[in-house]
Parts: structure tokens; C-alpha cells; sequence
């Protein structure tokens, strides 16, 4: 704990800096968070590219939210993936890109994708032995020419 505060104040730095050296360079960023036991959710953010601008003519930072949970019915694992995009961060308004995808890899493989859309969602069973959830992998990416792509995959795992 004695170097805790040497710590923050390198990351913070590390920070200033980083953004300071190129602040119209295209980057990502992704943070997960795990909602429940047996869902999770990881958002990834980018920067509209040097001159192109959002719906509202304003440049914004896009994200990318994937949304992974799992739930028992009748004896089967039920998996929805979602996968949406939006202005300003997760929460905030719809914003349409040219191709959005989700996928899941992990404990069976099923797809979709839009085209020119704002939300991708998949939804698939498996058999559960015994009641037991199985670690579900998934992973969505997001393509405009306006922005660089941006990809997250989330792992929420089984009993």
C-alpha cells in the first residue's frame, strides 16, 4: 500500500501523456465487467477518424458493447449475445455502422450479423448434464469506413 500513490500518479501521467502524443490517431480501448455469475460484458471504445464525424455531424468516441449471459431452461443452457454500438460510451444513443457481428465460439458455434445496423444478436441451447453451466466464449467486432475496427471478446465461465 506505501507505493499506491506512486502508482496512480504514474498512471495518470502515462495517461496525459498518451493522449496528448496523438489526439485524432484512431485507437481502442475495452473494459469487461462480470454482471452475474453467469454473464458478462466488455465494451470497447474508438475514435472516428481524422474529418469523418457521427449522425449528428459532431465527432464522438463509438463503442462497441458486447453482452454475453447464459440462464437454464427445461434442462438447456440458453446463450444470447449481444452486440450493440453506440455514441459516447455503452449508454449512450443507438449509432448505426456498416457491419456489426456476433459470435460465439464456445460451447457450440453460432453467428449473425447486420449490415448497417445498430444491434446483432444471437440466440442458441445446449445440453446441460446435470444442471451445469458450460464456459461461454463470444466475441463481436464492429466496421465502418469511419472508424477503425473495433473487436471485444468476453468469457464467462461455467460451474
Amino acid at each position: 500500500m506505501k507505493y499506491f500513490p506512486h502508482i496512480i500518479l504514474a498512471a495518470a501521467t502515462a495517461f496525459i501523456f498518451g493522449s496528448c502524443a496523438a489526439p485524432n490517431s484512431a485507437s481502442t480501448s475495452a473494459a469487461s465487467t462480470q454482471l452475474g455469475p453467469h454473464s458478462g460484458q466488455k465494451v470497447a471504445l474508438v475514435r472516428f477518424r481524422h474529418g469523418e464525424v457521427a449522425s449528428d455531424s459532431h465527432d464522438h468516441p463509438m463503442a462497441l458493447l458486447l453482452r454475453v449471459s447464459s440462464q437454464m431452461e427445461n434442462g438447456k443452457q440458453v446463450i444470447t449475445a449481444t452486440a450493440t454500438s453506440h455514441l459516447d460510451g455503452p449508454n449512450g444513443s443507438p449509432e448505426r455502422v456498416a457491419n456489426l457481428t456476433v459470435h460465439v465460439t464456445q460451447p457450440t458455434d453460432f453467428h449473425s450479423e447486420q449490415k448497417d445496423g445498430i444491434r446483432a444478436e444471437v440466440i442458441n441451447s445446449v445440453p446441460a448434464a446435470n444442471g451445469k453451466y458450460k464456459t461461454v466464449v463470444a466475441d463481436a467486432t464492429m466496421t465502418s469506413p469511419k472508424f477503425d475496427d473495433a473487436k471485444v471478446n468476453v468469457t464467462v465461465p461455467g460451474d
